[in-house]
């Protein structure tokens, strides 16, 4: 009896070892391919995370470069349309002053009248401004006939150019709005860009501290099952050792007596 119930022992630790060692050595190999596979998607991460790195450092240098033309562009307009707006208010004067038939007051604005007729030039407009020149330079009387005749082709001009200079300033206001309109949306896009980029790279730094965190944790659950596994195994050897050792020594114990059952009845007959 003592030795039915060493080896349902036997047999019964055997089986739950040997199971105990398959599972164990299962769990390894998940563990190891669940490493094998997070430390790949880690590193396909980290260089999309790289490359939308670079990504948005270069959609920071877009915006700041497309702010900076805009700025540029946004002076150019405001030192344009001043200048028109000067040459505006210079002509819409001088017209009012040769209405009135005061050259006195004229000679008070013949400057700015000068310097809007040299912006026309610039501007390409198509005036008669030799003629206006040489009137606004000359000393002449009110009463003279030549005045009236003269003023009235210099007034003539200058209504003209007053009306290209007006007509010239709603165009650069236009084109400035024009200009700023697409500007902003450029810039907004680009700022869009930067925002879901970014969020791109939030999530993607997030994916990767937690899989640096899962590997972390599976390398320590893979010691621990290394660990157990090999205590499996080795009490296993030890186990099949012993029973090995128990059976074989019953065995020779059961033909000891055997023997001795024999020799016994051979005595008695």
């Amino acid at each position: 009896k003592t030795y039915d119930e060493f080896a349902c022992f036997c047999k019964d630790t055997t089986k739950a070892k040997s199971t105990a060692i398959t599972e164990g050595q299962d769990k390894i190999d998940s563990l190891a391919a669940d490493i094998e596979d997070s430390t790949a998607t880690k590193g396909k991460k980290a260089k999309e995370l790289q490359d939308r790195k670079k990504k948005q450092e270069e959609l920071g240098d877009e915006l700041d470069g497309t702010a900076a033309r805009c700025e540029k562009e946004a002076a150019g307009f405001e030192e344009q349309s001043a200048d028109l707006t000067k040459a505006v208010t210079s002509l819409g004067k001088a017209v009012k002053t040769l209405e009135k038939s005061k050259p006195a007051l004229l000679q008070e604005v013949a400057g700015e009248v000068r310097d809007s007729i040299d912006l026309a030039e610039a501007l390409g407009f198509s005036i008669a401004s030799g003629a206006v020149q040489a009137f606004l330079q000359q000393a002449v009387d009110p009463k003279d006939p030549k005045y009236k005749f003269h003023s009235s082709e210099v007034l003539k001009t200058i209504k003209s150019m007053h009306e290209e200079f007006k007509g010239k300033k709603d165009e650069v206001d236009k084109e400035f709005e024009s200009s700023k309109t697409a500007c902003d949306d450029m810039k907004g896009a680009l700022a869009l860009k930067m925002e879901e980029n970014g969020g791109e790279l939030s999530t993607l730094q997030t994916a990767i501290d937690g899989l640096e965190e899962k590997i972390s944790q599976d390398r320590g659950s893979l010691v621990e099952a290394k660990d157990t596994l090999k205590d499996d195994q080795s009490y296993m050897q030890d186990l099949t050792e012993r029973c090995e050792s128990g059976a074989k020594d019953w065995d020779q114990r059961s033909e000891g007596r055997a023997d001795e059952l024999k020799a016994i009845e051979e005595a008695l007959a």
